[in-house]
């Protein structure tokens, strides 16, 4: 009896053993098949990343190329409003020293400025065409007629509603 039983434990041991070794062996597939999709992503990602690096350096030597040309642009318009101020404080120079040989006296500039003719008031057409806006203003054109009429002496009613 006792071979019978360690026969029978050696059998239940086998079919154990043959149990676990299928194990192993569906886990190690598992495990090989995983491994193939983890090196497939491991290459993409190395391939977007090298992509990513030859767009990025080839983006930023169009940087530089832009960032330089702009600088130059900026230095030529610098140098533009530079020669630029230096005619017009010359001339203000000039002009300044044309106006100290003929003194000018204040009593006459009064005069003149008054004998001048008063402002062009404008026509009774435009008057009404400008009275019939302001009668229809909005809020965002109150502003300008309220100058216009103030300006030109235009009548103008007061409504409660724009």
């Amino acid at each position: 009896m006792m071979t019978s039983q360690i026969r029978s434990l050696l059998q239940q041991l086998a079919e154990a053993f043959e149990m676990l070794t299928n194990r192993l062996l569906e886990e190690e597939e598992s495990l090989q098949h995983a491994f193939t999709q983890l090196e497939g992503e491991i290459d993409s990602i190395n391939a977007f990343m090298e992509r990513m690096e030859s767009e990025e350096s080839a983006l930023c030597a169009t940087e530089k190329t832009s960032l330089a040309k702009e600088s130059q642009v900026r230095r030529s318009e610098a140098d533009l409003i530079e020669q630029r101020a230096r005619t017009l404080i010359e001339s203000y120079k000039q002009m300044q020293a044309e106006h100290l040989k003929y003194p000018a006296e204040l009593g006459k500039i009064r005069n003149c400025r008054s004998e001048r003719e008063k402002p062009i008031l404008p026509r009774e057409a435009e008057l009404e065409a400008a009275k019939k806006l302001i009668k229809n203003r909005n809020y965002y054109d109150r502003k300008a007629c309220a100058d216009f009429a103030k300006r030109f002496k235009v009548e103008q009613r007061n409504e409660g509603s724009a």
